[in-house]
């Protein structure tokens, strides 16, 4: 088993890239550095393709973290990220799109499940196993800066049930 993981700097300033992923000497923004990352991830997975090894890969692209809105303040709005799955074996199945309450603490349990782990319950419920009108409580963790400190002062704790957008 080969795996990878790239990191991408994706949708973070400075914006310096166009959307066709070339990067740019001035300023962009947000919505074209997402475009140019998600370029650069379809140069990849066609680069898997040729080498015959996209069709069996497990592919997970998500964030970090969602819009911060302050780094001083509490969270006073929803934020959200991303998070796309390609399951092994799936290559040339409709995109799909579901409303599961999932988090990065799904992740280790679908890419245990990939690998043919038996176990994989044990670190948590895989990604596509988890039932779109799931009540599990997720939890976000919201770091402040309080000036003129330079590190994290504070940090937050919120329980998420259910649609995370519905602050």
């Amino acid at each position: 088993i080969a795996d990878k993981f790239i990191h991408l700097f994706g949708s973070h300033a400075p914006y310096t890239l166009n959307a066709d992923g070339t990067r740019n000497n001035g300023n962009t923004n947000v919505v074209e550095q997402t475009k140019g990352v998600f370029s650069m991830l379809y140069l990849l997975f066609d680069q898997m393709k040729e080498k015959g090894i996209y069709k069996d890969a497990e592919i997970i692209i998500t964030a970090d973290h969602g819009n911060p809105v302050s780094d001083t303040k509490p969270v006073s709005k929803a934020t959200c990220i991303g998070l796309f799955h390609k399951p092994s074996g799936s290559e040339g199945t409709p995109l799909t799109e579901s409303k599961a309450p999932v988090s990065h603490k799904n992740i280790p349990a679908t890419l245990l499940k990939s690998i043919g782990y038996e176990n994989y319950r044990e670190f948590g419920t895989p990604l596509d196993e988890v039932p779109e009108n799931d009540t599990t409580p997720r939890y976000y963790y919201k770091s402040v800066v309080e000036a003129p400190n330079i590190h994290e002062s504070k940090i937050y704790k919120y329980e998420i049930i259910g649609n995370a957008r519905d602050f």
